[in-house]
This record gives structure tokens, C-alpha cells and sequence, in this order.
């Protein structure tokens, strides 16, 4: 098979207990969730397949009452699994049974220091979210922070590592907001792509062995800096080079009703089809499947994007930041920092 699959995010349940400002969810339709026969089905086809790596997600994960059936079956097969969550469910008996679940990691939506994260989130949702990085530590669950960078706290970064540190937090996914769901409906707090090598400058200093820093997939392309930063992240010391989205390529999205698609935020309500009308595995293996990336044509790129050396590589950079900004899967990617670099010498020269 050309395609191999590494990656499954699986969206466990739409329900949520918060009502998040930058929520990506708040405008997709409300589908049933599966049973917990078509979920335990599910994680046989999830194994079927040959996934080694599933992320559960939401909505808030840990809503879902089966989670930990699920996780336990999947583990036992030697499937890995992670979960992302906003941390306000995890008290001390939660983290106990993710750990008894073979639950190897935890990421924790934290969105600025606590004033910023509470009215982003919620009143205490920042206490919560700490207490329940301290349990993740007490069971030895390697726990990382996910910060979705908008206007409201750019400016933090520094003082979000310092409670990150303080809390020995193992890792740091850092991205940029994308305008969809409640972030397109508030897309002033959208930062603006000259903020991206700020941003990019902050992962590097911040880069310093206190905390693994990891920069999100929109993060890029084609800087030196970045290539640096991304450097840390390659255990053979290869240099990595960003070669386009990999949706579909070797990762795919299962929403909570069982149907599958690239991602969630990459052209929304493309399903390839239902796990419980085809099995996961054929899916994955029909060759028409999945045509919008496997078989993505970079002649059709627009803008700086068409006319760009890496164009054949970098095939545009994240596919979710062109959607959502620009129109289009094939629009110009202003958030690339070499664009950016190319436009500002070209603006020099006049």
C-alpha cells in the first residue's frame, strides 16, 4: 500500500463543557455519537487498519463514558494512545484510570496566563488545568500544553512558558489560531501574518531544553529558523523539511457519528466515508479516496504560493491556514514565513 497509517485523530464525542471563544467545533452539524458497539467495532477496524498511533479528541474526550474501554482495548493491541483535553475533568481518579488504560500522553489546552485562559475559557478553568497537570506528573504520564496563539495572547508567551515550567510540563505545541467556528465569528483576535516570525522567534529562545517545543504544523516554511527549530524534534539529526500536508498521506480524522476525513478543519464535511458502511482499512486503501491531497495538482496554487521555488515540495503549506484565510484549498499561503521574507526584500528594492 502507498499509503501508510500512522496517525488517527478520533473525535469521541462533540460534547463539550465549555464554550470556548476560538472553539474550531462551534459551527459543525451535531451528529450522534457511535455506540459503544460501534466504538469497540471501530477500534477492531482502527487495528485492522495497522494504525500505531490514535489521538482521542472532541469536544471533550473524557465525556465519553466508554473512554476508557476504548483506550484499554486499543493499548492491549500495542496501539498507542493519546488524548487531547482541556484538563478542567482531570481530577486525581480520572488521571489514575488514564493511567491504567495505557494512555501515554496528555495534551492541555492553555491559552494564556490564568486571567487570559479563564476569559478564553471559563471562570477556573486555568486552576483546573494546572491541578490536573500535577496529577499527570504524580502518575509519570508525560503531559504537554497546546496554546492556540491569537491577539489576547501573543504578548504572554513568556509568561505562559514560565507556569508551563513551573508546573514541569514535558512539551509545548504552539499554533497559530485558524478563523473557523468561533474564531471565524471573532477573527479580530486572529494574528496577522508579519506576527508570524515574532512568533517563530519566541519558539526558538523559548527552544532553550526547559521545556520541548513543538511548532504546529501552520508554522513554517522554508525559514532557516524554523528548519533549526524543527531540528530538535529529529532524533537522527536529519535536517526536516516540510513536504505538505499530511492528511490523508498518513493521518486521517473519524468524527464522532464514524465518519472519515482528512481533518477536521481541512475541507469540512468531505467525507471519505462511514466505518459503519466500509471497514476503516478500505477506506484508507481505495485509491479515489482522499483526492483533494493524495493526488493535489501545485500548478493549481495561486498567489506567491504558485510562483514559489518550494512550490513542488511545501505544496503550500498548511492546508487549513489556505482554506480558512484565503478561500481555498489552492489560495496563497500570507502566513508562510519565506513568502513573507521574499515580499519584504522585494518591498525593499522599490
Amino acid at each position: 500500500m502507498k499509503y501508510q497509517l500512522k496517525n488517527c485523530s478520533w473525535d469521541l464525542t462533540q460534547k463539550c463543557n465549555l464554550q470556548c471563544r476560538h472553539c474550531s467545533e462551534a459551527e459543525q452539524e451535531k451528529h450522534k455519537d457511535l455506540t459503544r458497539d460501534e466504538a469497540l467495532d471501530l477500534v477492531s477496524q482502527i487495528i485492522e487498519a495497522g494504525t500505531e498511533r490514535v489521538i482521542f479528541t472532541g469536544g471533550e474526550p473524557f465525556l465519553r463514558e466508554d473512554w476508557e474501554e476504548l483506550a484499554s482495548a486499543l493499548t492491549r493491541a500495542n496501539v498507542e494512545v493519546t488524548a487531547i483535553t482541556n484538563g478542567t475533568l482531570l481530577d486525581e481518579d480520572t488521571v489514575r484510570r488514564i493511567k491504567q488504560a495505557g494512555i501515554g500522553s496528555i495534551g492541555i489546552s492553555i491559552d494564556g496566563i490564568e486571567e487570559t485562559h479563564d476569559l478564553i475559557r471559563g471562570e477556573g478553568c486555568f486552576r483546573l488545568a494546572m491541578q490536573a497537570f500535577g496529577y499527570l506528573k504524580k502518575y509519570g504520564i508525560y503531559c504537554s500544553a497546546i496554546t492556540t496563539v491569537m491577539k489576547e495572547n501573543l504578548r504572554e508567551l513568556p509568561e505562559i512558558k514560565a507556569e508551563l515550567t513551573a508546573n514541569c510540563v514535558d512539551a509545548w505545541q504552539i499554533q497559530p489560531g485558524i478563523p473557523i467556528g468561533r474564531l471565524k465569528q471573532n477573527a479580530g483576535s486572529m494574528i496577522e501574518p508579519e506576527d508570524m516570525e515574532k512568533l517563530l522567534d519566541f519558539c526558538c529562545e523559548a527552544a532553550d531544553g526547559s521545556i520541548l517545543i513543538y511548532p504546529a504544523d501552520s508554522i513554517g516554511y522554508y525559514s532557516r529558523k524554523e528548519t533549526a527549530l524543527r531540528g530538535f524534534l529529529v532524533p537522527d539529526g536529519k535536517t526536516p523539511v516540510w513536504k505538505g500536508c499530511k492528511a490523508g498521506i498518513s493521518s486521517m480524522t473519524i468524527r464522532n457519528d464514524g465518519n472519515v476525513v482528512g481533518a477536521s478543519m481541512c475541507i469540512p464535511n468531505k467525507c471519505e466515508g462511514n466505518i459503519k458502511e466500509r471497514r476503516l482499512k478500505e477506506i484508507w486503501e481505495d485509491e479515489d479516496v482522499f483526492a483533494w491531497n493524495r493526488k493535489f495538482d501545485c500548478s493549481r496554487l495561486k498567489g506567491f504560493c504558485g510562483e514559489c521555488r518550494y512550490k513542488e515540495l511545501c505544496r503550500g503549506g498548511c492546508m487549513a491556514m489556505r482554506l480558512w484565510t484565503g478561500g481555498s484549498i489552492t489560495s496563497e499561503n500570507k502566513y508562510c514565513l519565506y513568502r513573507n521574507a521574499v515580499m519584504r526584500k522585494r518591498m525593499e528594492r522599490c
